[in-house]
């Protein structure tokens, strides 16, 4: 069963202070699976796969899609795979 994240719960008075919660920062760019899934000429549900048995790490938006790290990709692409 799939685990629920937990976002906290935000007031207008917490938005119009600034009081927003710390998004995490990525030095690395960051690729849709669509985009890996073109560098590796595969589907992207292949990528989407790849990503939930862990030989690919993602990364989530606020919106829920999958992202992946590009060094990792690269990394992947090069058979360094885990």
């Amino acid at each position: 069963m799939p685990t629920v994240r937990q976002r906290p719960i935000l007031t207008v008075t917490d938005i119009l202070e600034g009081n927003m919660p710390e998004r995490p920062r990525y030095e690395d760019r960051l690729m849709t699976p669509a985009e890996v899934a073109t560098l590796f000429q595969v589907h992207s549900k292949t990528v989407t796969r790849w990503g939930d048995s862990g030989h690919l790490s993602t990364v989530r938006t606020p919106g829920g899609h999958r992202r992946f790290l590009e060094s990792e990709v690269q990394q992947f692409l090069g058979g360094g795979a885990r």
